[in-house]
Parts: C-alpha cells; structure tokens; sequence
C-alpha cells in the first residue's frame, strides 16, 4: 500500500499525523484527510471492511467541516 503524503502542516517537529497519533499528542478524530484513509486502510486490512461512521468517511474524502 503507498502511504498517501499527510496533509498537515509542516511546522510540527513530527512528519505526519500518524507520527503524531503514535507518539500520543492527537487522536484519529485529528487527521488530516491522507492521513485518514490510511487509518482506515490499514485497520480495513486488518480487520476486514468495515462500516466506517460519517465522520470517518467525510474526513477521508476532505469535505467534513472544523
């Protein structure tokens, strides 16, 4: 799978949300669109498909409003 480029601002010591989400400063309602599908790819490969909330499927496609 290629990882889609984060979509977050460069201006964090961390290169990604999935960086930041690792290291324990934001949660998954925090990512960026990219970072988002990649979330929900990679627990889709290990879980299955599964059925994603509105919330989850608005972020990845970049139209959830802040």
């Amino acid at each position: 799978m290629t990882i889609p480029a984060c979509q977050t601002p460069k201006g964090s010591a961390l290169s990604s949300c999935i960086e930041s989400m690792a290291e324990g400063w934001i949660t998954s309602e925090d990512l960026c669109p990219a970072c988002t599908r990649s979330f929900i790819a990679a627990l889709d490969g290990v879980a299955g498909p599964l059925d994603w909330s509105r919330g989850y499927r608005r972020r990845a496609e970049g139209t959830e409003s802040r």
